[in-house]
């Protein structure tokens, strides 16, 4: 945009700011008697108007609506490096997945452990290889065999996966005689569906029990891709009969390119 275009954009978005809780304004927008703009969620908490203590009118503003409509708005991350400049009902589901925003170390969002760093997308990698060094963070190779240990019904397992130079996060939990395995992909939200992973174990009379499933997004909730059963999913008795005597269970893991 001209710099004059941009001044006018940035002025136009000075008037769609709702005068108490400075959020942008859409449908509807309310009216005082003198003129002034509020948004309808302050409207309902307020007897008189913030800047001009007149009465409200009860009509709204529907040219100002319309602008706000079709104005373009910035992403609320843009003081950390995000441009996108997009309409209210698109800059709203943005946000949720900006790669910009403020976002909690997968060990906190996904294993609720006491980790208490936020960060833009690109520096969580960093993060985890600078903070969380040791068993809880391994280098492997597409393919690669690991091992579990001493699995019950009470314990959760998780850990950090790098691999073709991506962050992967695995989290493992037993519920209901259901073992689960849930690989998360700690990137752009339409990243995870460009990788699928494999897990299998072999149980002490040579069965093999394998199954698949896409990763899944940061974005998404861990105990929701447990409860509605969207990851891979195992009887728990075979997952037993695959452990040694000391509850430890060998098992397989790929991840692929889909």
């Amino acid at each position: 945009m001209s710099n004059l275009a941009v001044g006018f954009h940035n002025r136009l978005l000075q008037e769609l700011e709702c005068p108490v809780c400075m959020e942008y304004m859409m449908p509807p927008i309310m009216l005082c008697n003198n003129g002034h703009n509020l948004c309808c969620n302050c409207r309902v908490t307020l007897d008189k108007c913030p800047i001009c203590r007149g009465p409200f009118l009860k009509v709204r503003n529907v040219s100002l609506e319309n602008i706000a409509t079709e104005t373009l708005y910035p992403c609320k991350n843009t003081l950390r490096g995000c441009t996108k400049l997009l309409t209210k009902n698109l800059i709203r589901p943005h946000a949720d997945e900006c790669t910009f925003d403020n976002h909690k170390c997968p060990f906190a969002k996904i294993s609720n452990t006491g980790c208490n760093w936020r960060g833009t997308l690109d520096t969580v990698r960093r993060h985890v290889e600078a903070n969380h060094k040791g068993s809880c963070v391994q280098r492997v190779s597409r393919k690669f065999k690991t091992v579990l240990h001493n699995v019950s019904c009470s314990q959760r397992y998780y850990q950090a996966i790098i691999t073709m130079d991506e962050l992967f996060y695995v989290s493992w939990r037993v519920q209901s005689g259901v073992f689960y395995c849930a690989v998360f992909y700690i990137g752009p939200k339409k990243g995870a569906n460009n990788f699928r992973y494999r897990f299998s174990i072999s149980t002490k009379d040579g069965d093999t029990y394998s199954a698949s499933s896409l990763t899944h997004s940061y974005y998404e909730n861990v105990n929701d891709v447990f409860r509605h059963g969207k990851c891979v999913m195992l009887d728990y008795s075979a997952v037993q009969r695959s452990c040694s005597e000391n509850k430890d269970l060998p098992f397989r893991m790929e991840i692929s390119v889909v």
